[in-house]
C-alpha cells in the first residue's frame, strides 16, 4: 500500500526538495497552499518537473503521484486517517497560521482513535521549528486530546535540518522547479517513529543539534558572506561573487574558522569536514543558480542576531580561542548591507543613521559588554565600522530628506526642520560650496539620452521599463500622467502585444490624483491610467495605485505612504513641469518627505488647463509623492518634451545648485538618474555631450 503525506506549502522549497525526496521514498503527496491558482493546476495535472542542474548536470525528474488536499469534510477526514507524515514549507513566521490546519488533522484521529504514528515536521529554515509549531498547535488543542497525544506517543514533531538551495528562476511551465542537483533533509532520529526507505539526501540522525549547527556554521555562513561582499563590490549574484578571488577567500576562510568549533564541539573528523566545505563552495560555483545578492543577503538583522550565521560562530571561536577574522569581515559587510527591497535592510540603515555606532552594534547583535570575550568581540566589530560611520548617510552635507510622521502637527514639525537644512542661503560661504561641489563629483553621473523628437522621448523611456519587465517579472514601477506619459505608454502597450513583457505581477503606484475628483471622472489620474494603459495590458486591478482625490484627506495621505513604504519601486518615471516641479512639488520655501496635499501653482494650472474645458475647471489642488518617497525608488526615468521645459532641464543638467525653487534639482541626490530629452531642449541648453 502507497504511504501517504501531506505538504503544507507547494512553493519552490515544497515541491523541489521535499516534494522530490519523499516522491523518490515513495510517498504519494497532497499539497495545501494559499497559492489556489498553483494547488488547482497540481490537481489537474497530478504532475510537476522538477529541473535539477549543476556544473555538468542538467536533469528533468518528474513528480508524480501528487494532488492537492481534499475540500470536502469527509475526503479530509479520511486522508487525515490515512497519513503518516506532514511537512511543511511556508517560513517560520507562517507556522502559528497554519496550526489550525493541523489541529483539524489530529482532533479527526482523536475522533477515531487512530493511533497509527504521525510524524509532523516543520522543515523551515530555522533551528526547533519543529517545536515552535508544536507550540502553536498545542495552544489550540483540548486538554484530553493532549493527553492522549503524551499517553500514546504516537504523534510526533520531529525536528529536521533542510538544505537546498532555490533560486527564483523563471520556467515555461509554471510547476516546474529549478533547483541545484542537492538536497539534504536531516530528520531527528531520537524524536522519528518508523524507518524511512534508503534514498540519498533523506536520513535520520541520532544528534540532530550537531548537523543543524554544522549546515548554520557552514552553508548558511558562507551563503551570506558571499552574498554580502558581494554587494559591497557590486556584483549582482552569488556566482558572480564566489568567483571574485578575493571574496572567495574571505568565504572559505571563514567557514574554515567556523569548522573548527564544529571539529572540537561535535568531533566531525577534520577530513570529512573539509570534504563538506568543499562540496559547499561547489554549490556556490554553480553556474545555473545565479541568485541575486540581494535575495540570498536579505534580513541582515536577523542574521547579524546573537544565535544565527554570523556572531554565533565567532563566540564559538572565542570560546575555543581561535581565530575569527574572516568572519570577522563577513560581519562587517552585513552591516553595510542595503537594499530598499528588504524592510530590515531599511530598518538597519535607519538604526545606524540615527544611533550612535555602539549602541546600534550592541542592539543588533545581542552582545553583553559586561562579557569580557563579548565586550572584546563588540570592540573588533566598532572599530572596523567606525571609519565608515560618518559617511553611510549623507551625500551633500547641508542636504537632506527626511521622513516625517503622519499626523499634522508632527509632520509640520519635520517639515519646518527639513526646510532649514534644504533651504538656500543667499550668503553661504564658499568652503561650504565647494564641499558640495566635491561630494557631487562623488556622485554616479547622470546618465543623459537625446532623442529626435517626443515620439523617440517615449520610445526610449519605454524601453528602459521593458528592460526592466523582461528581467523582473514582478516589478514595482512608479508611473506619471500627462504629456510624458502620452508618448511613453503606448510603446509599453505594443511590447505587450507582441508578448515581450507581461504585466501580470507586475504592480504600479501613481505620483499623483487631483483632489476632489474620483476614479471616474474623465480628468482624474485613475481615469487616465485606466484609459491609456491599464485597460491594454493585464496588470491586475488589485495590484494599481491610484491615489484616492475624494474621502478623507488624512486617510487618504496615510493608505499613499503605506503603499509608498511597503513597496519599494524598481523603478520611478517622472515628468517636469516648466517651473521645475515634479509630481505636484512645487517651487517653494519648502518641500516635503512624505505624500501631500498641495495647492497647485498657477504656472501648474495653466498648463494643465488643456486637459480641462477652461483654466476654471482645473483643480486647485491636489495629492502628490513627496520628495522624500520619489527619491526612494531604486531607479529614477524623466522624461522632458519642448522648448518650455529647457529652463527646468538646464537647472538639473547645468546648475550645481539643488533648491526648493526648483524641484528636479534634488533628482542630483540620487544615484540613478537617467534624463531623457527632445533635440528642441538639448539645443536650447547648449548641452551636446549626451547619448543619442
Amino acid at each position: 500500500m502507497t504511504k501517504k503525506m501531506i505538504q503544507i506549502g507547494a512553493g519552490n522549497i515544497g515541491r523541489a526538495c521535499i516534494g522530490r525526496l519523499f516522491h523518490q521514498a515513495g510517498y504519494e503527496i497532497y499539497f495545501s497552499d494559499v497559492n489556489l491558482e498553483l494547488i488547482s493546476m497540481i490537481h489537474d495535472r497530478k504532475e510537476y518537473n522538477v529541473r535539477m542542474v549543476g556544473k555538468d548536470f542538467d536533469e528533468t525528474i518528474k513528480i508524480d503521484n501528487v494532488d492537492k488536499v481534499p475540500e470536502e469534510s469527509e475526503e479530509i477526514k479520511k486522508l487525515a486517517s490515512e497519513i503518516d507524515i506532514i511537512t511543511t514549507a511556508v517560513g517560520v513566521n507562517i507556522l502559528p497560521k497554519i496550526a489550525p490546519f493541523i489541529v483539524n488533522i489530529i482532533n479527526s484521529r482523536y475522533e477515531n482513535q487512530n493511533n497509527n504514528p504521525l510524524n509532523i515536521m516543520a522543515c523551515e529554515n530555522t533551528t526547533g521549528a519543529s517545536s515552535k509549531l508544536k507550540e502553536s498547535v498545542y495552544n489550540l488543542l483540548e486538554s484530553d486530546i493532549k493527553e492522549w497525544i503524551e499517553n500514546e506517543k504516537k504523534i510526533v514533531f520531529p525536528n529536521v535540518a533542510i538544505d537546498c538551495i532555490v533560486p527564483t528562476i523563471a520556467n515555461e511551465d509554471p510547476l516546474t522547479v529549478t533547483c541545484e542537483n542537492f538536497a539534504d533533509l536531516i530528520i531527528d532520529r531520537a524524536a522519528f517513529i518508523g524507518d524511512l526507505p534508503h534514498v540519498e539526501g533523506l536520513s535520520l540522525k541520532e544528534n540532530l543539534n550537531a548537523y543543524i549547527e554544522r549546515k548554520l556554521f557552514t552553508l548558511n555562513t558562507g551563503h551570506a558572506i558571499t552574498a554580502y561582499l558581494g554587494a559591497e563590490n557590486n556584483k549582482e549574484t552569488v556566482f558572480e561573487a564566489i568567483n571574485d578571488s578575493e571574496i572567495k577567500n574571505i568565504a572559505y576562510g571563514a567557514m574554515e574558522e567556523s569548522g573548527e568549533v564544529l571539529i572540537r564541539r561535535h568531533g566531525f573528523s577534520r577530513f570529512e569536514h573539509e570534504v563538506y566545505i568543499q562540496k559547499i563552495l561547489s554549490r556556490f560555483f554553480n553556474p545555473y543558480l545565479k541568485d541575486s545578492v540581494f535575495r540570498v543577503g536579505r534580513e541582515p538583522m536577523r542574521k547579524l542576531s546573537y544565535n544565527d550565521r554570523l556572531i554565533k560562530p565567532i563566540l564559538g571561536t572565542l570560546e575555543y580561542d581561535l581565530k575569527h577574522d574572516n568572519l570577522l569581515k563577513g560581519v562587517a559587510a552585513a552591516f553595510k548591507f542595503y537594499t530598499p527591497e528588504d524592510t530590515e535592510s531599511v530598518e538597519l540603515k535607519k538604526i545606524l543613521e540615527s544611533d550612535k555606532l555602539e549602541n546600534a552594534i550592541l542592539k543588533i547583535t545581542g552582545l553583553n559588554i559586561n562579557n569580557e570575550k563579548e565586550k572584546e568581540l563588540y570592540e573588533e566589530i566598532f572599530n572596523l565600522l567606525k571609519p565608515a560611520e560618518s559617511s553611510q548617510i549623507e551625500q551633500i552635507e547641508n542636504v537632506k530628506i527626511e521622513e516625517t510622521n503622519e499626523t499634522s502637527e508632527n509632520k509640520e514639525a519635520e517639515d519646518k526642520k527639513l526646510n532649514e537644512k534644504i533651504k538656500e542661503k543667499p550668503n553661504e560661504n564658499k568652503k561650504n560650496k565647494t564641499k558640495i561641489n566635491n561630494e557631487k563629483k562623488e556622485q554616479k553621473k547622470m546618465k543623459v539620452i537625446i532623442a529626435k523628437d517626443g515620439n523617440k522621448v517615449g520610445m526610449k523611456v519605454a524601453a528602459e521599463i521593458i528592460n526592466l519587465l523582461k528581467v523582473k517579472k514582478d516589478a514595482v514601477l512608479g508611473l506619471a500622467t500627462g504629456g510624458t506619459a502620452e508618448v511613453v505608454y503606448p510603446h509599453l502597450i505594443k511590447s505587450y502585444e507582441k508578448k515581450e513583457i507581461d504585466f501580470k505581477k507586475v504592480k504600479t503606484i501613481n505620483l499623483d490624483e487631483y483632489k476632489g475628483l474620483d476614479g471616474k471622472n474623465e480628468q482624474s489620474y485613475r481615469y487616465f491610467m485606466d484609459k491609456n494603459l491599464f485597460e491594454h495590458v493585464n496588470i491586475e486591478k488589485r495590484n494599481t495605485f491610484v491615489p484616492k482625490g475624494i474621502g478623507d484627506k488624512e486617510k487618504n495621505l496615510k493608505e499613499f505612504n503605506d503603499k509608498i513604504n511597503k513597496f519599494p519601486r524598481d523603478l520611478q518615471l517622472l515628468g517636469v513641469g516648466p517651473n521645475g516641479h515634479i509630481a505636484f512639488n512645487e517651487p517653494s520655501d519648502t518641500l516635503h518627505a512624505n505624500a501631500l496635499c498641495v495647492k497647485l501653482d498657477a504656472k501648474t494650472i495653466k498648463a494643465n488647463s488643456r486637459y480641462f474645458k477652461s483654466e476654471k475647471q482645473v483643480p486647485k489642488e491636489a495629492f502628490s509623492m513627496g520628495m522624500g518617497g520619489i527619491l526612494k525608488a531604486k531607479k529614477i526615468v524623466i522624461a522632458a518634451i519642448g522648448k518650455n521645459k529647457a529652463s527646468a532641464i538646464k537647472e538639473l543638467l547645468l546648475n550645481d545648485k539643488i533648491t526648493t525653487k526648483c524641484p528636479v534639482t534634488f533628482l542630483k541626490l540620487h544615484n540613478d538618474v537617467t534624463v531623457v530629452i527632445d533635440e528642441e531642449i538639448a539645443k536650447a541648453i547648449g548641452y551636446k555631450n549626451s547619448k543619442k
